[in-house]
């Protein structure tokens, strides 16, 4: 049903399911493809057992951590929520972070039947690896129930409406 805009005369759709993220819908990150200069970059990061290896010591830190295809992770919804995923295919974007700096943002499917599809960023605190230290940093913040690898946690309440980023056609 259209609605009236008082301060333009002008009439516009309602809008449904508003939901207000890190990046509003007037501000939200537009990713681009990976130039060849940054796939050498990531190449090379994915060979380095410095970032492989890191120890995380907060689920809040941010670290450009080399994720590939098929690799499980931990990522954080819009809603503070943590789920289990997996970086699911090899399109991996460029775009500015909520901390104003460049990064790798990598397709993750997650939810309760992995049907849902979002680009997450590690240099935005909202994606980790899925690992023995990670999985203990979830158990003590409590999105983890047990020590059984079945990803049960607290919220597993997802609408697929978590993620503000989008792709720029190129």
């Amino acid at each position: 049903m259209p609605v009236m805009n008082s301060n333009l005369g002008r009439k516009y759709p309602a809008r449904r399911n508003f939901n207000l993220t890190p990046a509003t819908d007037l501000n939200q990150v537009k990713l681009r493809h990976i130039t060849e200069t940054e796939r050498k970059k990531w190449e090379a990061d994915s060979r380095d057992k410095g970032l492989l290896q890191h120890s995380f010591w907060s689920l809040d830190e941010l670290v450009e951590y080399p994720f590939k295809e098929g690799d499980n992770v931990w990522i954080r919804t819009v809603e503070e929520n943590w789920l289990y995923g997996k970086v699911t295919g090899k399109n991996i974007r460029v775009g500015e972070t909520r901390r104003r700096m460049m990064g790798f943002f990598y397709p993750v499917c997650f939810g309760p039947k992995m049907n849902t599809r979002k680009y997450f960023a590690p240099l935005n605190g909202d994606m980790k690896p899925d690992t023995e230290e990670v999985r203990e940093l979830l158990k003590e913040s409590g999105w983890i129930e047990s020590d059984s690898d079945d990803e049960t946690m607290h919220s597993e309440s997802d609408d697929g409406n978590d993620s503000s980023y989008t792709e720029s056609p190129n």
